[in-house]
């Protein structure tokens, strides 16, 4: 793999203010459109009030939040300064009448009150994530009832060994996912597997 090549890929984990960086977030922003389809057939966004996507990237899967749930204020939370400018761009009529509010930060230390979501997003992102301390945030902001939906393009690591050395991150499998949520004290697992035998859809209940 030439060094552009891995320099694009390394921007998957952490988009970066660069030409490189922006061309990953757009890209991002077509090639999951797919997935993420796939995946909300399974989360009901309708009846939510507030949302919130974690590790939003380019901003896609929110604007299509905003049209599934038109009475819902949507947030968002990104550990890319990139990511954050970005999807500001793509959203900006949502920001600026107050309905969508983005932040840069950390999954495992986010900026919220307990009990404050009905619905948490996670599309390709928990790959980059301590699970244990992530799921514990989800669970913390997340109301009682309220759902996490996992949204991921792979659920296992056979045939990712040279993206995973070129980006750095780890596949989790559907039975991992299902153990860390259940010890953390979620309810109501559900899994979805595509028929391309990779695609995956986690669902659970606070």
């Amino acid at each position: 793999m030439n060094s552009l090549k891995k320099k694009y890929k390394q921007n998957v984990k952490k988009p970066q203010k660069s030409i490189l960086g922006i061309l990953q977030l757009l890209s991002m922003n077509k090639r999951h459109t797919p997935l993420a389809e796939w995946g909300r057939m399974y989360v009901d966004f309708d009846v939510a009030s507030s949302i919130l996507d974690i590790g939003f990237g380019g901003g896609e899967n929110l604007k299509v939040a905003s049209k599934l749930a038109p009475k819902a204020k949507l947030f968002g939370i990104d550990y890319s300064v990139a990511s954050v400018q970005i999807a500001t761009k793509k959203n900006r009529k949502l920001v600026n009448n107050g309905r969508l509010t983005l932040t840069e930060g950390s999954v495992e230390q986010m900026p919220y009150e307990n009990d404050s979501f009905d619905l948490v997003t996670a599309y390709e992102t928990i790959y980059f994530w301590n699970i244990e301390k992530g799921f514990k945030e989800v669970y913390r902001v997340l109301k009682e009832d309220g759902t996490f939906a996992i949204i991921n393009e792979a659920k296992s690591e056979v045939g990712m060994e040279e993206h995973i050395e070129a980006i750095g991150f780890r596949v989790y499998t559907e039975e991992e996912i299902r153990e860390t949520l259940t010890r953390i004290g979620f309810r109501e697992i559900t899994a979805h597997s595509h028929e391309n035998g990779n695609w995956l859809t986690v669902t659970a209940k606070k």
